[in-house]
C-alpha cells in the first residue's frame, strides 16, 4: 500500500518515529509530501500525490487544511482513506472537500511523542482502541499512560488530553479499553 504524508519536514522530524508506526501498522510504503504550508507548497504536494496515487494520506494539523483546500477538482477512486495524526486534544479536523475526490474511510492515530509513538486508532464508531502495549488509565478526566515492553519503561506519563474509559466492548464489537477524547 503506499501512504503519502504532510508531517512537517516529512521523515527528518520528531513525528518520523509517530509516521513510522503508522506505516508498520498498515504496513505501507510512504512518500513523504512535507510540510504544506502556502499555495506553492500545496500545489507541489498534489502533484506528487497525483503521480503516487497513494492509497492513504497521513495528514496532520499544520498541513491538513492548506492540502486540502487546494485540491485540484478530480475523482480519485485510488484514495482509500485518510489517518488522521493526533498528538493533542484539538478542535473539528478539517473537512475533505469534494474537489478532492474522496470518498473513503477516516481514522485517527493518537500518539503522545513523550510516552509512546502509537497509543490508540480510532474505530468505524469513532473511539480510540488503545493499543496492547499501553497501559491507559484516566485520572481526574485526564489521560495516563504506561508503555510496556520499553527496555527503561516510563513509569506513567500523565498526558492533558482529556478523556473518558468506555464499557467494552465498544459498538464496533471489539473489546479492550476504549476511550473518547473529549
Amino acid at each position: 500500500m503506499r501512504v503519502a504524508n504532510t508531517l512537517p519536514g516529512a521523515l527528518a522530524t520528531p513525528g518520523s518515529l509517530l509516521l513510522g508506526d503508522v506505516l508498520e501498522e498498515l504496513g505501507a510504503l510512504d512518500v513523504p509530501l512535507g510540510a504544506v504550508k502556502d499555495p506553492p507548497s500545496a500545489r507541489s504536494a498534489w502533484e506528487l500525490v497525483e503521480r503516487v496515487t497513494p492509497e492513504v494520506i497521513v495528514l496532520d494539523d499544520i498541513s491538513a487544511a492548506s492540502l486540502l483546500a487546494a485540491a485540484p477538482p478530480a475523482p480519485r477512486p485510488w484514495w482509500r482513506g485518510i489517518v488522521w495524526l493526533r498528538t493533542s486534544a484539538r478542535a473539528a479536523r478539517p473537512a475533505v472537500p469534494p474537489a478532492a475526490g474522496f470518498g473513503g474511510w477516516q481514522r485517527e492515530w493518537l500518539a503522545v511523542p513523550e510516552a509512546t509513538s502509537f497509543v490508540a486508532g480510532t474505530c468505524a464508531a469513532g473511539r480510540f482502541h488503545v493499543d496492547e502495549g499501553v497501559m491507559a488509565e484516566v485520572e481526574g478526566g485526564m489521560l495516563v499512560l504506561t508503555p510496556r515492553g520499553f527496555e527503561a519503561p516510563l513509569a506513567r506519563y500523565a498526558t492533558e488530553l482529556p478523556v473518558r474509559l468506555i464499557p467494552a466492548p465498544c459498538r464496533c464489537g471489539a473489546g479492550g479499553t476504549t476511550l473518547e477524547v473529549r
